[in-house]
């Protein structure tokens, strides 16, 4: 009972008597549809409705209009002006956090404050970073080596060495000490490496008067550590010496170096010099030539094995930008705000009277919250100008 399939043959051989008119005796009328009839706006959103990524993201669409609408109305925020300590922030949603979307950010590599310990953990906090911005919890403390010359760099020894056009190089104290006789003086140098393959030689040295050159009182061509009493080595000396000191390599060759630890100056009073690390990194390398007094010495001066203490954190960002800042406010400034809050801006005497005998506080809704001191007055054309420190 199926189909017959007519061969490529038959189909080649049909003939007209092959064809006969289906219902030839009988007429053909269209029918009444028994459904209502669909429009055009009914038949496309029905086919609409049946794609469902055409529904997801038309909702999404319509979602983001009505937003853009809805939002500029409704809310507070200020979204005609560029707030560009904004630009930056992490996002931050509510219920999140660990540091997901929690409005903080990780900071790494921060150099720490050495006068900052974080209670008795035997933590440092990081400089510049004020504790409220800091997740405590967070905070890690791990060294690194450095050869900067910053406060930060702690230890470590500074290394003298000639340039290679020079054959000495030195190192003279900024400050100038006061050594009297009778309260026993010594200077105390602490070299702890000295790469000496050429003949090279150490010299430490003092003036004994203003109108003489500078005189060796120690000289080495090895390393350790040297006292001496500069009235044992020149007891011919006015009884009270003015001078600086100054630490020399002299050198055949840059290959050469000396690496100085230390050096301390003391009497029987105490102790009147003490340099080291960073404080010694900062003195000036001097352009001469100590023995003939003219312009003809040069060298480097860096720092070696020095460890500098860096912090890991986790940083409230939005603490950092919106929370309370202590600000230098010029006294303009500051009467502006006042004038344009008065109903808020009512100052009372600050509580802590002891600390802030001048300070004033301000209600909530003021943008000044405190009013810690004033400078004394400026006179800059004929005007006075006063300077506050407040808390914003």
């Amino acid at each position: 009972g199926g189909e017959k399939i007519m061969s490529e043959q038959e189909k080649r051989n049909l003939q007209p008597s092959d064809f006969e008119l289906v219902q030839k005796d009988s007429k053909i009328y269209d029918k009444k549809f028994e459904t209502k009839p669909i429009g055009y706006f009914k038949d496309a959103m029905i086919r609409f409705g049946r794609n469902k990524t055409n529904v997801i993201a038309s909702s999404i669409l319509g979602i983001v209009i009505l937003m853009s609408i809805l939002v500029p109305i409704l809310s507070t925020r200020n979204y005609k002006e560029l707030e560009s300590e904004l630009a930056f922030l992490p996002p931050k949603m509510p219920f999140f956090g660990g540091g997901v979307l929690d409005g903080t950010s990780f900071k790494e590599g921060i150099p720490a404050d050495v006068t900052r310990p974080y209670g008795d953990t035997g933590l440092l906090l990081p400089g510049s970073f004020s504790e409220e911005v800091i997740d405590l919890d967070s905070l890690e403390n791990y060294e690194v080596g450095c050869t900067n010359k910053s406060v930060e760099c702690l230890g470590g020894e500074n290394v003298l060495r000639v340039d290679s056009t020079q054959t000495v190089a030195s190192v003279t104290t900024g400050a100038f000490l006061t050594l009297t006789k009778t309260l026993n003086p010594e200077i105390t140098i602490v070299i702890p490496e000295f790469q000496n393959d050429n003949n090279s030689t150490v010299r430490l040295l003092i003036k004994t008067s203003f109108i003489e050159p500078y005189k060796e009182i120690v000289v080495t061509n090895v390393a350790g550590t040297f006292t001496v009493n500069p009235f044992d080595v020149y007891p011919a000396a006015i009884g009270t010496i003015l001078t600086q000191v100054r630490f020399e390599i002299q050198s055949p060759t840059n290959e050469d170096w000396v690496a100085l630890d230390s050096i301390v100056v003391t009497d029987d009073n105490g102790e009147l010099m003490n340099l080291s690390g960073y404080l010694l990194s900062e003195e000036k390398i001097t352009a001469e030539d100590t023995s003939t007094d003219e312009s003809e010495g040069g060298g480097l001066w860096v720092r070696q094995n020095g460890v500098m203490i860096m912090t890991n954190f986790r940083y409230f960002n939005y603490v950092a930008a919106f929370g309370s800042h202590e600000y230098f406010m010029p006294a303009s400034e500051y009467n502006t705000i006042l004038e344009a809050n008065p109903e808020v801006c009512l100052p009372s005497p600050h509580p802590d009277a002891v600390a802030y005998p001048d300070g004033e506080v301000f209600p909530e809704g003021c943008p000044i919250e405190e009013q810690r001191s004033a400078t004394e007055a400026v006179e800059i054309d004929g005007v006075d100008y006063y300077f506050f420190t407040e808390e914003v």
